[in-house]
């Protein structure tokens, strides 16, 4: 499937699980923002990737859940960019749990896609960052309200709140880590996607436009911050 044409001069924005969901509409929102988009999938047969190909100058596999996977990633990046802008840490999963019926297998799944895997990445890919000319480099974890502390007010999800709520704190270490990046943790709200089975309050067309506002606006005043899809704060 052949990919869009490079963009001289252009922002260039990495965006894992972007085949389908919230990380495809986030895809189309950069490209049509001007962004060079590279998405990644764990498939990248013709018919997993057709739609992320019509907007992206390259779809690159990764397996978030392998490390190997995650190693070979920079090289894979830079095949097509000779840098990145904005790595936008986006894939994840959600497996329903409820106290009585837990076990460590789905519990620690979702910790290595959810909160180990973006870290992996973001320290992957932080030499093709410090690459760029761009001041305003940027990582972004897609993480949920779901974890949390303060809202929690429904209980459940145990590995998806625990997992997200690790990410949550991953990020804040991270912006205190690295301080020449723009490190922020958002919250894109309940999306009618696949992983919601349909359900929702929003399509991910529309949560997207919403999301790229905040990610392009967002300034490094507000790096380690964890933020709504609207822009404001939420509470840990």
């Amino acid at each position: 499937m052949a990919a869009v044409n490079l963009r001289s001069n252009a922002l260039n924005v990495l965006i894992t699980g972007a085949n389908r969901g919230i990380g495809l509409s986030l895809a189309k929102q950069f490209h049509n923002n001007g962004y060079n988009v590279i998405g990644t999938s764990r498939k990248t047969d013709a018919a997993t990737i057709a739609d992320l190909s019509a907007v992206a100058v390259a779809v690159v596999p990764l397996d978030v859940a392998d490390e190997a996977s995650i190693s070979a990633l920079p090289d894979r990046v830079r095949a097509y960019v000779p840098h990145l802008d904005v790595v936008v840490n986006n894939a994840g999963m959600y497996l329903q749990d409820k106290f009585g019926e837990l076990n460590a297998t789905d519990l620690l799944t979702q910790f290595r896609v959810n909160s180990v895997a973006p870290l992996l990445v973001a320290q992957a890919l932080l030499p093709s960052l410090r690459a760029s000319p761009n001041a305003a480099k940027k990582i972004v974890h897609i993480t949920s309200r779901m974890g949390s502390i303060a809202d929690n007010t429904s209980g459940g999800s145990y590995g998806y709140r625990a997992s997200k709520c690790a990410l949550n704190m991953l990020n804040a270490s991270l912006a205190q880590d690295v301080k020449d990046v723009t490190c922020i943790a958002l919250h894109p709200g309940y999306i009618q996607t696949r992983m919601t089975s349909g359900s929702g309050d929003m399509d991910a067309d529309e949560c997207a436009r919403r999301l790229f506002k905040v990610i392009h606006g967002a300034t490094h005043a507000q790096t380690g911050q964890f933020l709504h899809r609207d822009g404001q704060v939420l509470p840990w």
